[in-house]
């Protein structure tokens, strides 16, 4: 048994003899998954995490190596928080647990993971969040305080560890099941109390905070943003536009005094001008309208008078000057590369996801690269990058996030995304999804839970696809976590910092009686059957995405309606000789016709 398990094991022992009344409430789903009714069932806690814990050790000494690689992506303090105070005429004792997911309850999430054929549990960014500029209740993830400190607020308060214990265990279970822990980093951006302002004051940007108030984003000209997407898009960095000089102006120089006003650091340069962090923003394409970002701020990663204010050319294009190494901010570098080796040594975590890792300069990459590499040989790198190109396994990573969130949920695109994958014969692996942390909910887009069963399905047999799970796609739950990417005006309608999960505190539906686990293990076990499915081509047809596969050497046609109203499909028209359905959801076949009765009705029909 591991060290750090041990020690929570023996905490919870203690609790349990201390008292026998610290009645907690967990979802049905946590304790068996087929029997489960969406209702929250109360226990013990201290006697529940201990059990799960002894369920883990039993469950290593049988667990199987899962055929192909499947991620589940946790939001921890969304992932595992369960309301207890609502509960209406039930015991509680609200200083006894977190208010909100920890690490021991994502423990005791294991097991459910494991039925879910989990191999990989990607985890949000979990370190310490800075208040400056705070959104919502609780801040965003990705605004980091300390990029080497664990979020103090995902420790359970039950256990009272002053430590990171919880955490080390937790990687320790994953680890006795077989399943590796990725975790999302963020190297580009800090936020605005972050603790390395006072120390290095120079790691930062800062403007004259007499024109705080009227600070404005870099302009350019139609012209002159012409010129800066084609020299971009041609790969010339040299003489890149700058802002004009107004913009440039309202930056300082680095402050040479620090104090801490408000909450707030506050330099003094040299000529004796009080300066402040200004916020980031988008920085491409240069037109962005999107506001700043006050919880956050770009880290300097070089030192050029000339070049020392925030904009397309040196916080992520990089003027060619900025990048031969001579002006790097060799501290700071180090800095930030130090941050993996500390984490493989400290908790053995197995890769991370890198947030903006295409925005970093190429050399500091590398570098990452090389020294987690060093650390742990088979250390895992996911890249952030939409587009999939063989580019991101030049440039060291094992897998992207894709497109296929932005894709599935339109024919035309579908079937073109599908094409570029058949033709292209792609080596780089992408994740398996129609949604992400950042985009509309697969449920929230059409209300249909055929649509999740048809994404995940296809998911699967997608050719390089991981099939990938973000918390609460198996409930159908319908609450985006953040707004960030694909929405429209109307999805995005009434949901602000203030109710976003990636902002304030939520918790995702626990509660419905109505989810897709029993599917997703069903087409698990299906898919692992297989030794090898392959694409042949995408059937033209205006109502149904048609798929023309070959599973184990036989040939299939995967078809799913897009239509709103019920489609039928000649099999003669297909050419389709047999009349074997391999797997139907909403279909069925009379006469030679398949009748598919509804949205992202699907099935896989032998040819």
């Amino acid at each position: 048994m591991s060290n750090n398990l041990n020690k929570i094991k023996r905490k919870l022992i203690e609790l349990q003899s201390q008292t026998d009344t610290i009645e907690y409430f967990i979802p049905d789903y946590w304790i068996e998954q087929n029997f489960a009714k969406g209702e929250l069932i109360p226990v013990n806690a201290a006697q529940f995490f201990y059990n799960k814990i002894i369920e883990i050790e039993f469950l290593s000494k049988s667990v199987k190596k899962n055929k192909r690689a499947r991620i589940y992506n946790s939001f921890t303090r969304l992932n595992t928080h369960i309301e207890q105070n609502k509960l209406q005429n039930k015991f509680y004792q609200p200083l006894a647990f977190s208010d909100n997911g920890t690490f021991l309850k994502t423990i005791a999430l294991l097991p459910y993971l494991v039925s879910l054929g989990i191999t990989h549990l990607y985890l949000l960014p979990i370190t310490e969040i800075g208040s400056k500029g705070q959104k919502g209740n609780l801040g965003s993830p990705y605004s980091i305080k300390n990029h080497y400190n664990l979020d103090p607020n995902l420790k359970d308060t039950l256990l009272n560890f002053e430590d990171d214990t919880e955490f080390a265990a937790l990687v320790e279970a994953a680890h006795l099941l077989g399943i590796k822990v990725i975790v999302e980093m963020v190297f580009r951006t800090a936020s605005k109390d972050n603790t390395l302002i006072p120390i290095h004051p120079d790691w930062f940007y800062w403007i004259k905070e007499s024109g705080r108030a009227n600070f404005t984003l870099p302009q350019f000209s139609e012209l002159e943003l012409q010129e800066i997407k084609q020299k971009v898009e041609n790969k010339d960095f040299i003489d890149l536009i700058p802002p004009n000089i107004d913009y440039i102006s309202q930056f300082s120089e680095t402050p040479i005094r620090i104090i801490k006003e408000n909450g707030e650091y506050i330099g003094i340069n040299a000529n004796g001008e009080r300066c402040v962090i200004p916020g980031a923003f988008a920085d491409w394409p240069p037109d962005d309208t999107q506001p700043t970002w006050d919880d956050v701020t770009y880290l300097n990663l070089h030192y050029h008078h000339n070049y020392n204010y925030i904009a397309y050319n040196t916080v992520r294009m990089y003027e060619q000057e900025l990048i031969n190494g001579k002006y790097d901010n060799k501290e700071l570098i180090e800095y930030l590369t130090g941050i993996i080796p500390y984490f493989i040594d400290k908790f053995d975590i197995d890769g991370i996801m890198l947030d903006m890792g295409h925005s970093l300069p190429t050399k500091l990459l590398e570098n990452i690269i090389h020294q987690a590499k060093k650390e742990k040989a088979d250390f895992i790198f996911y890249e952030e990058n939409f587009v999939v190109t063989d580019n991101s396994i030049e440039n060291g990573f094992e897998a992207v996030a894709g497109y296929l969130p932005f894709d599935l949920h339109n024919l035309q695109r579908t079937k073109d995304l599908a094409n570029h994958l058949i033709n292209n014969k792609l080596q780089i692996k992408y994740f398996g999804t129609s949604e992400t942390h950042n985009t509309p909910r697969a449920f929230q887009r059409f209300n249909n839970a055929n649509y999740s069963k048809m994404s995940y399905l296809l998911c699967n047999l997608l050719p390089n696809s991981i099939p990938f799970i973000l918390n609460g796609f198996e409930l159908l739950e319908s609450t985006p976590i953040n707004t960030g990417l694909d929405f429209t005006d109307e999805l995005k309608s009434g949901y602000s910092p203030d109710n976003l999960p990636l902002f304030s505190k939520s918790q995702l539906n626990w509660k419905n009686s109505e989810t897709i686990i029993s599917f997703i293990q069903e087409i698990n076990k299906i898919i692992d059957s297989y030794s090898q499915i392959s694409f042949n081509k995408v059937i033209e047809n205006d109502d149904c995405l048609i798929i023309d596969i070959v599973v184990d050497d036989i040939e299939y046609f995967f078809i799913s309606n897009y239509q709103e109203n019920l489609v039928q499909i000649s099999l003669d028209i297909l050419q389709i000789e047999q009349e074997k359905i391999l797997y139907s959801i909403d279909c069925s076949l009379e006469q030679r016709i398949l009748i598919l009765y509804n949205q992202f009705s699907t099935c896989i029909i032998a040819k």
